[in-house]
């Protein structure tokens, strides 16, 4: 490793963020179904136990796929008490749309399921947004701020 010497520290970091995200997504595809079901289940558990939620109306999250901890259940669970919002990828950026139903979800640009509705701009109480690597302060290795990081 002695090339990354001569990396800047921007790129030494990134490139270990890099190194870390595929150890792990190499460890998480070897997490059978049933294992991330029960995780999803005892998670959003104890989400729908936090006032953050309760008090919430407008809640962003993710339509998981196979690799995400499983989200389905619960946004249907919830979908017709709460507003949610899936991420819809275009291009490098993402706009948030209000989840209606499975039925109205699309393949999007990277074959996540995403809604055909408008564009959301309105505001938003939580959001549950999904993390590949923690630090041991709890730190997401992306440094997104958001007011709730689900770790899995």
């Amino acid at each position: 490793m002695l090339f990354l010497d001569f990396l800047s520290p921007t790129k030494r970091v990134k490139e270990r963020k890099s190194k870390i995200r595929n150890i792990i997504r190499d460890k998480k595809r070897l997490i059978k179904r049933e294992q991330k079901i029960s995780d999803s289940v005892a998670v959003f558990k104890q989400i729908e136990k936090m006032h953050e939620f309760i008090n919430a109306e407008v809640v962003l999250i993710y339509w998981s796929t196979r690799w995400e901890l499983p989200t389905h259940d619960f946004i249907e669970k919830w979908s017709s008490e709460k507003t949610f919002l899936l991420p819809s990828v275009y291009g490098k950026g993402m706009r948030m749309k209000k989840f209606v139903s499975y039925e109205d979800l699309i393949e999007g640009e990277k074959r996540i399921k995403e809604p055909q509705t408008e564009i959301y701009t309105g505001k938003v109480d939580l959001a549950i947004i999904p993390g590949m690597a923690f630090d041991k302060k709890k730190m997401c290795l992306t440094a997104i701020i958001i007011r709730i990081i689900i770790m899995w």
